[in-house]
């Protein structure tokens, strides 16, 4: 009920003012009641609820602000993040996954755990053969990581507007980046050298 007031609270803002911000806020709101029904899974079931289905990417200019947790968020959302986030496979979007096969990882830790965690699964997949999702990603600028390395982000927010961008359809390669804006902050070096560890090649 929380989730759901919540939704209804963001569409209505929306209503008053179609800014970005305003349509990041239903998009958050949505990821946030997905999460919701996903922790619930007894009552989603007996009522027979479905997950969101796969959003247009009209929802990702839309809802840009211009910010640099909302940059993050759709470069996170694009790797096909959500199904580390709740038990929904791209494959069927339109139902929850019954058995656990481990994609879902996502608990109620702080962000940079979860991330860990997500990052672990990706890369027991890639060392077991798994292939990688082939649809466009989006590129972090590195002004970007900085600031999220250095702690000068809102974390919450970037975490809801992950939830939310992540049931934007990727597959239809929506997330090809725009140009980032220019930034002369660099993330540390020790970043860089973890960064490669893990066969991630960050360019400025």
């Amino acid at each position: 009920m929380r989730a759901l007031g919540a939704l209804e609270e963001a569409i209505l803002g929306m209503c008053r003012d179609v800014t970005p911000r305003a349509v990041a806020e239903v998009l958050a709101a949505l990821g946030g009641a997905e999460a919701a029904l996903a922790r619930s899974m007894r009552h989603t079931e007996r009522t027979s609820v479905r997950p969101v289905g796969p959003l247009a990417t009209d929802w990702l200019g839309a809802a840009d602000d211009g910010t640099p947790e909302y940059r993050l968020a759709a470069s996170l959302a694009s790797i096909g993040m959500r199904e580390h986030l709740v038990p929904v496979r791209w494959a069927l979007p339109n139902s929850w996954r019954k058995d656990n096969d481990g994609r879902t990882v996502w608990s109620d830790c702080d962000l940079v755990r979860n991330l860990v965690a997500t990052l672990r699964r990706r890369d027991l997949e890639l060392a077991n053969g798994v292939p990688a999702p082939t649809w466009a990603k989006r590129n972090a600028a590195l002004g970007d990581v900085a600031a999220f390395v250095e702690g000068s982000l809102d974390e919450n927010r970037l975490e809801r507007l992950m939830r939310g961008l992540s049931l934007v359809d990727p597959r239809h390669n929506g997330f090809a980046a725009p140009g980032e804006p220019p930034s002369a902050r660099r993330p540390p070096a020790l970043f860089a050298a973890l960064a490669l560890v893990h066969g991630r090649h960050p360019v400025p």
